[in-house]
């Protein structure tokens, strides 16, 4: 039986290695049966990988890896002042930090770890939210701070958005666009492959036990990936990592 294989829990590079491995490794007369399905798998393997390197060959690269890191540094101060105002004496700046740490909780607080661009989706969320608790804000002293984080946003999306233009105007191809559709592909792929293993175990079965073992080892560096971010989250100095919910990042 062939193994589950979650597509969003993995990297644009991982399911790169696994197409390319599935096309490698499906020979013989198996492979005329899966031959429309391996070679749309390949056509959008090889799309992701130019989408890759073009956009890390971008000018707008660094500038974008800057003004994310700025953003993420911004997100982190304002949590952590929360954090802290919630131990003050002041009641009104701990009920206030309560009010706001509320908010926090609703969404993703590693929002850090997300793609560009399901990051800034979840930060305008937040914003939004945040914004009709002004108040709340200015009683643990945090107006600059937001408004930082703010102004980050808009400078990160800004530069992301000229470099969309970018791409569309030399018709590059869109690292969101391809590994979505690549995505879909490999699950039509397995899908195929589990039908035909339902049909013909017998002639199946050495193609699903090399699946499985290239389904295996991408997982295991995704548990491995996932594990080291898990580890490397801020600690409050007792053991314990710094969290507002336990949402898990896919």
């Amino acid at each position: 039986m062939l193994k589950n294989f979650s597509v969003s829990n993995h990297t644009s590079e991982e399911l790169i290695f696994v197409g390319n491995q599935f096309n490698s490794v499906t020979q013989g007369p198996v492979r005329a049966g899966l031959e429309v399905r391996l070679t749309k798998v390949g056509l959008w393997t090889e799309s992701l990988t130019q989408a890759i390197n073009q956009t890390q060959a971008s000018d707008f690269t660094p500038l974008l890896a800057l003004a994310d890191n700025r953003r993420d540094n911004a997100y982190r101060a304002l949590k952590f002042c929360v954090l802290s105002a919630m131990y003050r004496e002041s009641e009104a700046m701990r009920l206030a930090a309560e009010t706001i740490e509320s908010i926090l909780k609703r969404h993703n607080t590693k929002l850090y770890e997300l793609g560009y661009v399901a990051q800034t989706t979840e930060m305008d969320s937040i914003t939004l939210d945040l914004d009709k608790v002004t108040d709340e804000i200015a009683t643990i002293g945090m107006t600059e701070i937001y408004e930082e984080m703010k102004e980050a946003m808009t400078n990160f999306s800004s530069l992301y958005d000229a470099r969309q233009q970018a791409q569309a105007k030399n018709k590059m191809p869109l690292v969101s666009e391809s590994k979505k559709e690549l995505s879909r592909q490999m699950i039509q792929l397995l899908r195929q492959v589990s039908i035909f293993y339902d049909d013909d175990p017998e002639a199946m079965k050495p193609l699903i036990d090399v699946y499985n073992e290239i389904i295996t080892e991408v997982t295991a560096k995704a548990r491995a990936r996932q594990t080291r971010n898990k580890n490397n989250a801020p600690d409050n100095g007792n053991g314990n990592v710094l969290i507002f919910n336990d949402t898990p990042v896919t």
